[in-house]
């Protein structure tokens, strides 16, 4: 029986990645991917089919979840997040969906103070008490946010600067999230009411980070600690709202007092495979680290 498959999120970091690697699985597994979009994605995986999705649209959401039995959840990153999320699973339940793999973040398992991380739990645990198949998945820090945020100064100042002094982190490669995502959906019953914490191999200080991209583009990369008042400060100054700066300061408190450097093997368990290296990953995007 061919399974229809919806992903949101196709236009971010982790959801583009998901489309991505269920577009590979269809080649051998029936199924058929949708992908979820409020607007137009330049670029789609070949066999990967664009259905408008818009969270705070409920009739583009019950459009897109027609004949949909499997979805995967991302939650937009905006205030009314809960409410909006808590529609979305209730109108993708009435068109049928089964399972939910749902996205959600490592920082919910200790950050009970900041808002964001609150609003991960109960949508989390909405999917729980309601999806008759679920798969959580909480990672650590994405690989990908090097290039989202530190691409201009790799490439043009050979630098990483964060606040997170000499700590350590088990860096994610979203292609392995992506990877159990599919998993999950590939074989539902096995992975039912499971929640994976996801990292990578080994936590590594910005010192390593640094090395593995500079040995990648073939040019020195040093590791700037920013001083962590100084980029809360910034952080208050610019256009972010409160709740995710709060989220943010309290993972980099956390994280340079060393409680963020544990890893999993959740990834080689759901898999059979380590996950990636931050050399992997520096190595696969060689070409974006250089300068143009």
């Amino acid at each position: 029986m061919t399974r229809h498959i919806l992903v949101t999120g196709a236009n971010g970091t982790v959801g583009r990645e998901v489309a991505r690697s269920l577009a590979r699985l269809r080649q051998t597994v029936p199924m058929e991917v949708l992908v979820g979009l409020r607007s137009d994605l330049a670029t789609l995986p070949e066999g990967v089919t664009p259905r408008r999705f818009d969270f705070r649209d409920e009739a583009s959401m019950a459009a897109a979840f027609e004949g949909v039995d499997a979805f995967f959840f991302m939650t937009p990153l905006i205030e009314d997040q809960l409410a909006l999320s808590r529609r979305a699973l209730d109108i993708a339940l009435a068109a049928g969906v089964t399972q939910v793999v749902r996205l959600s973040s490592r920082s919910a398992e200790w950050d009970f103070e900041s808002e964001l991380r609150a609003w991960h739990r109960e949508i989390d645990a909405d999917v729980a008490a309601r999806a008759r198949r679920y798969t959580i998945l909480r990672p650590c820090s994405f690989m990908q946010n090097f290039l989202t945020h530190q691409a201009e100064g790799i490439r043009a100042h050979g630098r990483v600067a964060l606040p997170i002094g000499e700590a350590r982190l088990p860096y994610i490669d979203a292609r392995d999230i992506a990877d159990v995502a599919a998993a999950a959906f590939h074989e539902p019953d096995v992975h039912h009411g499971r929640t994976y914490v996801l990292t990578g191999p080994a936590a590594l200080d910005m010192h390593a980070v640094a090395a593995a991209f500079g040995a990648a583009r073939g040019a020195p990369v040093r590791y700037v600690a920013v001083d962590p008042d100084k980029a809360a400060a910034g952080m208050r100054a610019s256009a972010m709202p409160a709740w995710l700066v709060d989220s943010a300061l309290r993972v980099h408190e956390r994280t340079r007092a060393g409680l963020e450097a544990g890893t999993t093997l959740d990834v080689e368990r759901v898999l059979g495979r380590p996950a990636r290296s931050i050399h992997d990953y520096a190595r696969d995007h060689a070409a974006l680290l250089r300068e143009a």
